[in-house]
């Protein structure tokens, strides 16, 4: 939520109109009905997309996160995260120099005509890789510096980072963006954690890696890479991964054709997403 006071100019503009980072109590719905709601305008206001600087060409999703989100609560941030594998130079076909991007956020579907986001150029780019799993799994996560700061407004807002250790709970209620390459848009849909996150029920080198295995359904032409894996912990959503690479099930009592998405844990970044942030919540016993 947003919170305003009386106080001296300069700490009006530090903390006053300070932001609650995975709130969406301004949309009056809980986010189960706003995702499965036939509003298709609503997008979640933490969602980014990596898109080239001169084609409007998305390459991979982002989420915007707040880097004191345990402390001040400011109005603004500077910091992305999103899967290292958007960077690899045969990916993109080309040489990866950060002014070839953009970092997209603020979309507004519901306007006429739609708007597509405002753009910010990135400053640097810090690559956090993991020692199992697949190539795209290795690369694991990149945590990408802006130019200038993203200002938060009703539609957009920074996510919840998971606390240093912290689990998914639970039975968990999660939630996947991807853009939709034909309507040209971001959409949020039900992510269900297959087996507690186990991946390791499907392929050893898998289990061994840190991350999350989670069930999609089946969206032709669109692109999920970097897509943040976001649950429900009590009322706020926290995000607790970011899609990298998807593999065909071959487990007994899985449909034939279904597949598994695999998401990196972005726990184990909580302290370097920020720099400064606290691995626990201060105001926790735990």
């Amino acid at each position: 939520m947003n919170v305003f006071c009386t106080v001296s100019f300069a700490a009006l503009i530090a903390v006053c109109w300070s932001t609650e980072c995975g709130d969406i109590s301004y949309a009056k719905k809980s986010p189960l009905e706003l995702v499965t709601s036939r509003n298709e305008s609503f997008v979640f206001p933490w969602n980014a997309l990596i898109k080239w600087k001169f084609r409007p060409i998305p390459i991979c999703l982002a989420t915007i996160v707040q880097t004191d989100q345990w402390t001040t609560k400011s109005n603004n941030s500077n910091r992305v995260v999103t899967a290292a594998y958007c960077f690899k130079r045969d990916l993109t076909v080309s040489i990866s120099k950060l002014d070839t991007f953009q970092v997209l956020v603020g979309f507004d579907y519901s306007a006429q005509p739609p708007v597509e986001g405002k753009a910010y150029q990135i400053k640097s780019k810090k690559i956090y890789k993991q020692l199992h799993g697949t190539e795209k799994i290795k690369l694991g996560v990149a945590v990408l510096e802006l130019k200038e700061p993203i200002m938060f407004t009703e539609k957009v807002r920074p996510i919840c980072v998971a606390k240093r250790g912290q689990k998914i709970p639970d039975n968990p209620l999660c939630f996947m963006p991807i853009y939709q390459k034909d309507k040209r848009r971001v959409k949020d849909f039900i992510a269900p954690v297959a087996n507690h996150g186990n991946c390791a029920i499907w392929q050893d080198e898998l289990g061994a890696a840190k991350g999350y295995c989670i069930y999609y359904s089946h969206q032709t032409a669109a692109k999920k890479l970097g897509s943040p894996l976001i649950c429900m912990v009590g009322k706020k959503l926290v995000q607790f991964g970011i899609y990298t690479t998807k593999f065909n099930s071959n487990y007994k009592g899985t449909q034939k054709a279904s597949s598994i998405g695999y998401a990196n844990d972005v726990t184990l970044l909580t302290s370097i997403i920020a720099g400064k942030l606290y691995e626990t919540d201060p105001s926790s016993s735990g």
